[in-house]
């Protein structure tokens, strides 16, 4: 070692800097792009949680509106059943009473009705839960 001369121990040492600058520059991006995917991961979950809160919120909000749907008369005039089944009726007879009923209802068919006409309807309530 004590043969080399001051300049190559210059070159030497410029070329070590020359690496180190190199590392430094190469380094820097992958903390730069490990820092962005942070910061991407987070804004990912945050978003997430906001669409899941979204989801929640709709859902409840939907469940609302059964509920508040299921809980009203629905006249046949403003709108039919969506899917066939059974239905809670009102049913007006020729006579002018009136009674309720439990009626099926079938797209094709409408609901079964004998001597009286439906006049509103309702979705049944759930069943009950099992204690």
């Amino acid at each position: 070692m004590a043969d080399r001369t001051l300049d190559q121990v210059i070159a030497d040492m410029q070329l070590i800097s020359d690496v180190n600058a190199h590392y430094r520059e190469e380094n820097a991006d992958v903390l730069r792009y490990l820092c962005e995917y942070k910061v991407y991961q987070r804004d990912r979950e945050v978003i997430e949680q906001i669409r899941e809160d979204a989801i929640r919120q709709r859902d409840a909000h939907i469940a609302a509106l059964r509920k508040i749907k299921a809980d009203r008369w629905i006249s046949v005039k403003d709108r039919l059943p969506e899917i066939d089944g059974t239905y809670l009726c009102s049913c007006r007879y020729r006579d002018g009473s009136t009674a309720q009923k439990l009626k099926l209802y079938r797209s094709d068919m409408g609901f079964t009705s004998e001597p009286k006409q439906v006049t509103h309807w309702r979705p049944l309530p759930p069943d009950p839960e099992e204690a």
